[in-house]
Formats: C-alpha cells, sequence, structure tokens
C-alpha cells in the first residue's frame, strides 16, 4: 500500500485476485451492509457501503467511534491471472475540513506562543503547549485512520484474495473504553467500577478547579513582571498540567483492567487516584495571595 500525507493521511492500494470479477463482486457483496445508522451494530457485515458492477465504496463497520475511519473508494476489473482491485483510502470530508480548521488553529496558537516566549523568556512553557495541542490533533488523526486503513486493506486481501469469509474477518471492538456502567461484569468488577468512578470524577474536579485557580491568578502584564507581582511559579502550573495527564492515564488504565480483570491493579489504581485529588485540594488551599504587589 501506498501512503502519501502532506497534510491529511491518504492511501492507495492495488489487490490481484485469483478469480473472476463477478466472484469479486460476490464476495464484497457478502461483506457489505446497506449504509444506514443501524449498520455499526449489524455483527455480520464488516463493511457498510455499496457495490456496483465494476466500482465500489466501502467503510469499516467498527465497534467504536472513530470519526477519522477511511472511506475506500475503488474498481476491479479483469486482470492478468484473475481481477485487479485499485482503491484509495480517504477521510471523510467533513472531517477533513474540520482537522483542517483545527490545525489552522493550533498552528496559529503556535506562532502566538512563540511571541510571547521571545517575549518574556520565562514563559518558555507556552510554545510547548501549543505544539502538544498541534500534535494531539494530528496524531490522533494520523493514527486513527493508519490503524483502520490498514486492517482494511488486510481485509479486503483476506476476503478477495484468500477467500475468507465474511463473517471471519477481524473486528475492531474499543466499546468497552466507554463502558461505565458494566452490566454484564461479575460482581468485584462492578464495585470496583463503582468506587473508582465516585473517586476518580472528584479528584477530576478538584484537579480543574486547581488548574484554573492557577493558570487564572494573574494578569497576563502581571505574570510579565514577577519581580513585582505574586504569582504561581512554571513549576506549579506545570504540576497541574501533569495531575490532570495522570488522571487521563489513569482513567485509560481502569478501562483496560476491567477489560482484562486485572484484578491486582485495582487498589494501585484507586490509590494513584486519590492522590491526585489530595495534591488537586493541597494546591487549591495551600497559595498565597497571588496577583498583589510583593
Amino acid at each position: 500500500m501506498m501512503w502519501e500525507m502532506p497534510l491529511f493521511p491518504y492511501g492507495r492500494f492495488v489487490i490481484d485476485a485469483p478469480a473472476a470479477p463477478d466472484e469479486v463482486r460476490d464476495r464484497l457483496r457478502t461483506a457489505v451492509t446497506p449504509r444506514n445508522r443501524s449498520a455499526l451494530g449489524n455483527p455480520e457485515a464488516p463493511f457498510t457501503g455499496t457495490v456496483d458492477t465494476n466500482s465500489f465504496e466501502l467503510r469499516p463497520v467498527l465497534g467504536y467511534r472513530n470519526s477519522f475511519a477511511p472511506i475506500a473508494r475503488g474498481s476491479f476489473a479483469s486482470g492478468v491471472a484473475g481481477t485487479r482491485i485499485e482503491g484509495r483510502l480517504r477521510m471523510l470530508w467533513p472531517v477533513a475540513i474540520f482537522m483542517a480548521i483545527w490545525l489552522a488553529g493550533a498552528a496559529a496558537f503556535l506562532v502566538v506562543a512563540l511571541v510571547v516566549a521571545f517575549r518574556d523568556p520565562s514563559r518558555w512553557w507556552v510554545p510547548l503547549v501549543a505544539v502538544a495541542f498541534f500534535a494531539f490533533g494530528y496524531g490522533l488523526m494520523a493514527l486513527s485512520f493508519l490503524f483502520e486503513a490498514r486492517r482494511m486493506r488486510s481485509d479486503l486481501e483476506r476476503l478477495l484474495v484468500s477467500g475468507v469469509p465474511a463473517t471471519d474477518l477481524r473486528r475492531s471492538d474499543w466499546s468497552w473504553l466507554s463502558d461505565l456502567r458494566l452490566r454484564g461484569a461479575e460482581p468485584p468488577e462492578r464495585r470496583f467500577n463503582r468506587v473508582f468512578l465516585g473517586i476518580y470524577f472528584l479528584a477530576a474536579a478538584l484537579t480543574l478547579f486547581a488548574w484554573e485557580r492557577t493558570v487564572t491568578a494573574c494578569s497576563k502584564d502581571q505574570y510579565q513582571r514577577p519581580d513585582e507581582f505574586s504569582c504561581p511559579s512554571d513549576s506549579r502550573i506545570a504540576l497541574t498540567w501533569a495531575l490532570g495527564a495522570i488522571l487521563i492515564a489513569t482513567g485509560f488504565a481502569s478501562r483496560f483492567a476491567l477489560r482484562r480483570r486485572i484484578r491486582r491493579a485495582y487498589i494501585p489504581l484507586v490509590v494513584v487516584v486519590v492522590a491526585v485529588g489530595a495534591v488537586a485540594a493541597w494546591l487549591i488551599t495551600h497559595h498565597p495571595r497571588w496577583g498583589v504587589p510583593r
């Protein structure tokens, strides 16, 4: 498969199947369900879309939400030893437009951050935040697209070249990441889930409040005159960001531990969240008066 990524991910592929075009068309149709909202819940068909006489338009049916999943458009015709299938993979246009706006905003934020850091070297960390903002959006888009694009290409090869039944193709199921109720789980998992989520949301609220109290403690002019005004240090601001990052990582870890039933990880995960909440509470209650002359 050939990948092109000047700004947005895009791919092309060619598959040579040892079967006649009519058979290729029939195999594709067995793997495709009509495009509608209920297709996301179809447990059999790996793709949704349309298959015409010598062309197709497919999108993978996923067990989770991925707006960056590719759409494949292609055609097939008689080849040297069977049928040649040629296709292109790209994102949906509404998603591409949204990401163009996101990345343009992130680039503008980076330019402003560089100007701020140039004028005030003590704000050296601001461009790092801007770079992280841009990298997060672009990385999420590229990795989400490439992950499903490679799987889609592999599934088409297995379906059209190896003759694997459509029902045996691999499915991506990430619904467990958003399954907060765990109705079908065992009692230990349900108990841990209730305790963890209760503590987690409390710690998240404390962390968000600590972050808001810290980053808005002083005006821009006051931050630029640290010798004259009492303002939070860079290390304190960085700590609030670190607490948020730890909470996000712990949230994903808890879902993974519940899915794999790694019960030895339950108590450490709760301890980490309690510690984050305690540090956030300390940041809220222990600080000098900020934004006042020294």
